[in-house]
């Protein structure tokens, strides 16, 4: 977000509180499956100078849930990770006007969600995770898959939290 070959924002313009909540979600501690821990969210990639800002921003914070936003006094701040309470919560006095969509559709949405992340243990390729599968809605309505990939996380257990979040 400061740096030169980036969005080059003032340190100034960053909320400091924000970050430093996203900084110490990032590294809480969780456990590994095959034993131990490891920190909540990292990335690991590359990116080219030519490459656009919005489109490297997108790809680092999607290692992590992460979502920039503006806050009231003009400030940069990032959330994401883990929940939250709301600030605000908007009930029906604060609707002007309101357009509606179909939400999750069970027989036409996936039912299983595949995903891949880039491992350094396997010379920085694509590994697959174990697909999240939602067998009920599989059995009942056939399978439909989709796919996740994230080029910037390093670890099967990080992917596989962040396919929890996008399952969810």
């Amino acid at each position: 977000m400061t740096h030169a070959d980036g969005w080059g924002f003032p340190q100034t313009k960053l909320d400091a509180a924000s970050w430093s909540r996203f900084v110490a979600t990032c590294a809480q501690t969780v456990p590994v499956a095959g034993g131990g821990t490891e920190p909540r969210y990292r990335i690991c990639g590359f990116y080219s100078l030519d490459d656009p800002l919005k489109d490297v921003t997108a790809r680092m914070l999607s290692a992590c849930d992460g979502q920039l936003y503006e806050t009231a006094d003009g400030k940069i701040g990032i959330l994401g990770g883990s929940w939250s309470e709301p600030d605000v919560t908007i009930t029906a006095d604060d609707i002007l006007s309101i357009e509606m969509q179909d939400g999750f559709d069970p027989f036409s949405d996936y039912n299983v969600l595949n995903g891949t992340f880039i491992s350094p243990a396997h010379n920085y390729q694509p590994t697959p995770v174990m697909p999240l599968r939602d067998t009920a809605a599989a059995d009942r309505y056939g399978e439909r898959a989709e796919q996740f990939d994230n080029d910037m996380v390093p670890s099967s257990g990080q992917l596989q939290r962040l396919m929890k979040i996008r399952y969810a």
